[in-house]
């Protein structure tokens, strides 16, 4: 039976453990409390920790110059201000919490889009000064910002619009339409956007596996269960909580992502290549795989075409088997490294990979690359064409005097090379041997 996908699996496991334990907690809150000194003592923290986690993130994203990540978790934070946090009350009446609740998806939705964003851009800077005017206009239904508008510039207002007030009175009475969620109250909008833009993030992972979009996927999930905080003075503040915990896992795995995997091929890259070496026993092989004709192919038939071609060499090589571990060592080089196993017990697997490649063959799809000269005025564009691609591998093992894993696998590299002049497409060994 096939392994899942720990890249779909993961991602989403670890926010459903997290709220999970929310609600657990939640349940056994009436219990713990009364019998722990310690918790009662860390009564006075816990409403603040939300924020100091939302504020971990928020500088997690501005280090790493990602907009959507800072961005979402001040929407967040904002959020839990206004209809969350113990405390003062901020906001009057159902009209202004629903507002919020409302708009807090909606931004995730928009902020979910902006993972490959800087701050400093139009977009990310509009983003922000959108949100600080969001923020500012839920104040203003809540009626602590509205007692301190002018007078006169209310009656040029109404006399301006005069239906104005009936319109308020109306969109407000929308957004007090609630129903119940885990003992609060949300409105049927909010309640609805909620939905919408958790289905939106759910179908962008599923299409990119991105461990942040769901993480936000789950932050928002959190935020919904979080309800008005009415059933349970704690359940906000333990809601939050876990959303920012969530946030805080997703942006860790997404930056191992970005530090030890390559985009291209969703191999692990050099850098886990050199730990993976440093932390081999004293038993086992190496094996350097190179593309034939890489520099051709992609003068021929485009970059575009040869990153497919990247892309699915390092498909195939992921289920190498033999427990075979691939690399992408760099350009149309990868490596493979089988814990355990000496040369004649890895050539099998490596063969076998080395046949497939070859028989499956590539389809050039799209137009060709321009090229000047009376050659490209020959080849005719939009064509379909299936080439065969293969690659050359040099296999090594340990033997006497060799001991490095680094120094194996220059003797890998080495017999890569004869395998290239031996005529490509083919496995040569350290030993020189098929």
């Amino acid at each position: 039976m096939a392994m899942p996908d720990k890249k779909l699996v993961l991602p989403l496991l670890v926010p459903a453990a997290v709220i999970f334990a929310a609600a657990a907690i939640l349940w056994q809150w009436p219990q713990m409390t009364p019998r722990s000194t310690e918790i009662r003592a860390l009564m006075v923290l816990l409403p603040v920790l939300p924020f100091a986690l939302f504020v971990l993130v928020a500088a997690t994203g501005l280090r790493y110059g990602n907009a959507g990540l800072l961005l979402s978790a001040l929407a967040l934070a904002l959020c839990y201000a206004f209809v969350g946090s113990p405390g003062p009350d901020l906001l009057k009446g159902h009209p202004a919490k629903s507002a919020a609740l409302l708009l807090l998806p909606l931004n995730i939705g928009v902020f979910s889009t902006l993972m490959r964003r800087r701050l400093k851009t139009a977009v990310g800077i509009g983003c922000l000064l959108a949100l600080i005017f969001q923020a500012v206009g839920v104040l203003w239904l809540s009626g602590r910002l509205a007692s301190s508008v002018d007078a006169s510039v209310s009656r040029i207002v109404s006399g301006a619009a005069p239906d104005l007030g009936a319109t308020l009175e109306a969109a407000g009475g929308a957004l007090a339409s609630t129903f119940s969620v885990s003992g609060g109250t949300i409105s049927v909008a909010a309640a609805i956007c909620f939905a919408a833009v958790a289905l939106f993030l759910l179908v962008r992972f599923f299409l990119r596996r991105n461990a942040l979009t769901a993480g936000l996927a789950g932050a928002l999930a959190a935020a919904f269960l979080s309800g008005s905080g009415e059933a349970s003075a704690m359940a906000p503040t333990v809601y939050y909580t876990a959303a920012g915990l969530i946030l805080a896992a997703a942006g860790i795995e997404s930056s191992f992502t970005l530090a030890y995997t390559d985009e291209l091929t969703g191999l692990p890259g050099r850098r886990r290549l050199n730990e993976e070496l440093i932390n081999l026993g004293k038993r086992y092989s190496l094996a350097m795989i190179d593309v034939d004709h890489f520099k051709k192919f992609n003068d021929r038939y485009g970059h575009d075409a040869g990153d497919q071609v990247l892309q699915m060499i390092g498909k195939k090589l992921a289920g190498l088997g033999g427990g075979g571990r691939a690399f992408r060592y760099g350009g149309e080089e990868f490596t493979a490294v089988f814990p355990g196993k000496e040369v004649d017990e890895a050539l099998p697997y490596l063969e076998r990979y080395r046949r497939q490649v070859a028989a499956n063959g590539f389809v050039v799809r799209g137009k060709q690359r321009k090229k000047s000269g009376p050659e490209s005025r020959k080849a005719p564009p939009n064509r379909k064409k299936a080439v065969q691609v293969t690659v050359s591998i040099g296999l090594a093992g340990l033997k006497k005097g060799v001991t490095d894993p680094v120094r194996v696998l220059k003797l890998a590299d080495q017999a890569l090379y004869r395998a290239k002049n031996a005529g490509r497409n083919r496995i040569r060994t350290d030993e020189g041997g098929d």
